[in-house]
């Protein structure tokens, strides 16, 4: 949390002794819970994440998905944080064009109403602390306007954002841009939307992305894969893909934060956990 985009090699014993002087925060956790089918369309088991910092669904899943896959499966290409950068950006370019329009692909309800989404976000990102993807606050410093209210890690609610494609995102994490705000709430889900002519099929046969921290997932007719070696195939005719996630508060952690330092803050204490 407002670490930056990762450790750049300074020196440790200034990083522990701003800490020392910090006082804690509270810092939610997050249940994240896939319901979906297998390929004979029955339920799979649900599967549980627990989250701190985001969940998102669209193009920057399928770019972090991509270079998951890359990476296991070519590990010799990945020899530095620098060269990593360089494979992200790579994997990223590749879906500069072609994103699929996620607002005809999902449906989110917050706290028991849908969301009204604009059309043509390629992303819809839920978000728990203002840090994603190598520190860019999409939420933005904007002072909100009502219904919505000031973002706090520990305020027991998520923010709801989405963004346009690979581009906006740049423009994000340069600083430059915000993304869209689209809701805050306590309790989230995301379930597909009816597939009922071929177009709307054609949007789910190869499958989708999301993450939770970070950690990517496909999405096709068959479930749910974080395997680097899955090998996907055409759904056949007559299946259909079925999706439902559910976010809801799992805990509160406390953690240590030092406001006066810039970019300086201790992991999540994690044994400190209490239930709310």
């Amino acid at each position: 949390l407002k670490c930056g985009g990762g450790y750049g090699g300074e020196k440790l014993l200034p990083i522990l002794k701003s800490a020392a002087y910090s006082g804690t925060t509270d810092l939610d956790r997050w249940k994240v819970t896939f319901y979906t089918t297998g390929e004979d369309g029955r339920p799979l088991e649900p599967e549980h994440k627990l989250m701190c910092n985001y969940f998102s669904i669209g193009y920057d899943a399928k770019t972090a998905y991509k270079f998951h896959v890359m990476r296991e499966t070519h590990r010799s290409l990945f020899i530095s944080r620098a060269v990593n950068k360089f494979w992200y950006a790579v994997v990223g370019v590749g879906d500069v064009l072609g994103c699929m329009d996620v607002t005809k692909l999902v449906r989110v309800v917050v706290d028991g109403r849908e969301l009204e989404i604009p059309p043509q976000l390629r992303a819809i990102q839920i978000l728990n602390v203002p840090s994603y993807s190598g520190g860019a606050n999409l939420w933005g410093t904007k002072p909100p306007q009502p219904p919505f209210t000031r973002p706090n890690v520990g305020d027991g609610l998520l923010e709801i954002v989405g963004t346009n494609g690979p581009l906006h995102s740049v423009a994000c994490m340069a600083g430059v841009s915000t993304a869209t705000r689209l809701g805050q709430g306590r309790n989230i889900e995301v379930t597909l939307r009816e597939f009922r002519t071929p177009a709307d099929v054609d949007r789910v046969k190869n499958g989708f992305h999301m993450q939770v921290d970070g950690e990517p997932f496909f999405v096709d007719y068959k479930g749910i894969h974080g395997d680097a070696e899955y090998k996907h195939t055409r759904m056949p005719q007559g299946t259909s893909v079925d999706l439902t996630v559910r976010i809801s508060h799992h805990a509160k952690a406390q953690l240590v934060q030092n406001d006066a330092v810039k970019g300086c803050c201790m992991p999540t204490i994690f044994p400190g956990e209490y239930a709310s």
